[in-house]
């Protein structure tokens, strides 16, 4: 029982937020393909999600180990915990399994799709290393954690359109600024270990930021609504998700982690409106 806890713990499936926010965008890139993807392909990609999410919290774990111990918010993390903590090596375990399980998944595609995927976990590898290089790691998780709308498009048709690069580019804009609101939370601690990232960048101006970023979102995902002619549902969803982000940037207390972690977790709503458009507004129906 305490190895299961363990695996949940150090595989946050206890905070599916990470899922949702990794699960949607894959979806959206079946979903946007003029034909219908196969059932099994759905279940493929609620699989991939769930293990690869979980792959990255327990890799970026191992190597967070020097910071995490020293943050108030991470500091009960498995690996670094005070009482009992959790092996190196069961961590290594356990990541080894959900990489298994993602590869399998992957394997059900096509070639193009499969070297895509496997540069996306290459991409994963990489991310919790650009907080010690750059002031702007959160852009680099905005291409990483939406891969799967790219593996998505090249499972259905082994190409991407204009059109669905576009959304891809709201949803790295869109990652960067919730990103933000969630890094705001561990600012002053970021600041005392030497861990950089665009909340302490722009902590002077973080809602007009925030602001900027969502617009931008929202501009792009509209343009590629019109570009694919979708139906005025489409733009009903558009609205909704332009009416969250407004709240998210107008009521963001970068002073309180609690307010940064429930509008960043908001943003599953958008993820889901999105989807939920993209399928009853999209071209395929009309």
């Amino acid at each position: 029982m305490r190895l299961l806890n363990d695996y949940v713990q150090l595989c946050r499936l206890n905070r599916p937020i990470g899922i949702w926010l990794l699960l949607f965008p894959g979806l959206l890139g079946l979903s946007l393909s003029a034909r219908a993807a196969p059932l099994h392909y759905w279940i493929i990609f609620v699989v991939g999600a769930i293990v690869m999410r979980s792959a990255g919290c327990i890799y970026n774990d191992i190597v967070d180990r020097p910071f995490d111990g020293r943050v108030d918010r991470t500091k009960n993390r498995p690996l670094v915990r005070k009482h009992n903590p959790v092996s190196l090596r069961w961590a290594v375990v356990f990541l080894t399994l959900n990489l298994v399980v993602g590869f399998v998944c992957l394997l059900q595609f096509n070639l193009t799709t499969i070297f895509i995927g496997v540069g996306a976990a290459a991409m994963i590898a990489r991310y919790p290393w650009m907080k010690r290089i750059t002031y702007w790691p959160q852009l680099f998780l905005g291409f990483t954690m939406n891969m799967g709308f790219i593996i998505g498009c090249f499972a259905m048709n082994e190409s991407v359109n204009f059109p669905s690069l576009l959304m891809y580019v709201g949803m790295i804009i869109w990652t960067l600024g919730y990103d933000t609101v969630y890094g705001f939370q561990d600012m002053d601690d970021d600041a005392l270990i030497g861990v950089k990232s665009s909340a302490l960048r722009l902590r002077q101006s973080p809602r007009f930021f925030v602001f900027l970023m969502y617009a931008i979102t929202v501009v792009c995902w509209a343009i590629v609504g019109n570009l694919l002619q979708f139906q005025m549902s489409y733009y009903v969803g558009i609205v909704l998700i332009a009416t969250l982000f407004a709240w998210q940037a107008v009521t963001l207390n970068i002073q309180h982690p609690y307010n940064c972690l429930m509008r960043f977790k908001s943003n599953q709503w958008a993820g889901l409106i999105l989807w939920i458009g993209v399928l009853v507004g999209g071209y395929k129906f009309l």
